[in-house]
């Protein structure tokens, strides 16, 4: 669950900082495409996807 809840965290913060040029579909995309992912990473991963969106 703890994973679960941070994708949701980390989907939350995407929608926004990006508004409407946020997409689910390239979120989810960016999550799974990677992996299994430390949380700390993925928190990375995405925080490096919404500055280059």
């Amino acid at each position: 669950m703890i994973g679960r809840r941070e994708i949701l965290r980390q989907r939350e913060r995407a929608r926004a900082e990006l508004g409407d040029r946020c997409d689910v579909r390239d979120f989810h995309h960016e999550v799974i495409g990677h992996g299994a992912l430390p949380l700390g990473v993925l928190e990375e991963l995405i925080s490096e996807w919404i500055k280059s969106a």
